[in-house]
């Protein structure tokens, strides 16, 4: 009876607490976070594993795992891991994989984007789940984020044969991944045969353009999408694009008038990200005094003056060596983002380029005391 009794009790104990594991989220700047591994109800588990596992903590993320008394599919599918062993693990437990399954193995960091017998895995389920323009659309995702242009043109060929190349969200998925593999003509013939644009697909194919220095054909798509308003508007994201083009191609009066248009005819108040482009513009065009002033408005007011503006003036301030008002620039960007190791990176190579020894040699110090892996990109090649 003595044992019957104490194994009742036992049974009836809740579970005990198992060490607290601290997370981590940045190697820079710990938050010291303290939770215990114990099972919760309802879909607590499963944050708690992605909580651990973008802290940089597979075993405690695995190790929770183990402990859990029930896994669902959510479990699985935030279970760090290769998709094998997910994949493998889900039908033993007789859980079907799914889009999610898909989404969230072709996109998780050192698994599927950065191994390709993880990726082949990932990629087989296509031929297991029910295919829809939600995981066709996570495929061509993952295929961008290392610019699989094999795995891409399977993903296509497979959605040519379900039917699903009429979708706008699996055609704006396919212009990016053609983007990101250097494929601008291909990204084209995509944008052209779409038989519905949204503004998701006009600013991808004007970023497209951009991003590989087709400034006159991102100005030229632009000047098309504004002949089809009111049915679409460029918005902030599209006007962002097509300065970025301007920077690339050096069309400084373009890109004056682009910051103009948006205001005057769209109704869009420029952001600091569109005033950095911009900035960013005039430095590469070696007008630093339009540059400068433009940038002075912003340390009159101090109502947008963000990280963005002064990276992109100092950056101007290096490409033409203007030292003066780069070490200004040095003190604004340490007074408005203190605590972003790639500042004090930043600073430290104008130092360096300005031959300043001294300067640069603080902020370097500044990251190694904080630990920080930053200190890795620093180019070393300008110290000669």
């Amino acid at each position: 009876m003595r044992n019957a009794a104490a194994a009742a009790a036992r049974r009836a104990a809740p579970p005990p607490l198992l060490p607290p594991v601290r997370l981590s989220r940045s190697p820079c700047y710990p938050h010291q976070v303290f939770l215990p591994l114990q099972p919760y109800p309802g879909h607590r588990p499963p944050a708690l594993l992605t909580a651990y596992a973008n802290a940089g903590l597979p075993a405690a993320a695995s190790r929770l795992f183990d402990e859990m008394p029930a896994r669902d599919a959510v479990a699985w599918n935030a279970r760090p891991g290769t998709a094998a062993y997910a994949f493998r693990g889900m039908a033993t437990a007789r859980f079907a994989p799914t889009a999610a399954t898909l989404c969230t193995m072709a996109l998780r960091p050192g698994c599927c984007v950065e191994n390709s017998r993880s990726f082949m895995d990932a990629f087989l389920i296509l031929g297991r789940i029910e295919l829809n323009g939600i995981a066709l659309t996570c495929a061509l995702t993952a295929c961008s984020a290392t610019a699989n242009l094999m795995y891409s043109m399977l993903v296509q060929c497979k959605a040519v044969r379900h039917g699903s190349t009429s979708q706008t969200i699996l055609c704006n998925a396919l212009i990016d991944m053609y983007a990101k593999c250097g494929r601008t003509m291909a990204a084209r013939i995509v944008f052209d045969q779409m038989a519905c644009r949204n503004v998701v697909s006009w600013s991808s194919m004007i970023d497209a353009y951009s991003c590989h220095g087709h400034g006159e054909a991102a100005l030229g798509l632009f000047k098309r999408m504004e002949k089809v308003a009111p049915v679409v508007l460029p918005n902030e994201v599209t006007f962002l694009a097509v300065l970025s083009a301007c920077g690339q191609s050096g069309l400084v009066d373009e890109g004056g008038a682009m910051l103009h248009l948006m205001k005057r005819q769209y109704g869009i108040n420029p952001g600091p990200e569109h005033y950095a482009c911009f900035i960013d513009l005039l430095g590469r065009a070696g007008q630093n005094d339009e540059a400068w002033y433009l940038y002075c408005s912003f340390i009159i007011t101090r109502s947008e003056l963000s990280g963005s503006i002064c990276v992109a003036m100092l950056n101007a301030c290096k490409a033409n060596m203007d030292v003066l008002r780069g070490n200004k620039v040095a003190l604004h960007l340490l007074e408005v983002d203190p605590e972003n190791p790639g500042s004090h990176v930043l600073i430290s190579n104008f130092h360096a380029v300005a031959r300043q020894w001294s300067e640069s040699d603080e902020p370097r110090r500044i990251i190694l005391d904080k630990g920080s892996l930053g200190v890795q990109l620093i180019d070393f090649n300008s110290w000669y």
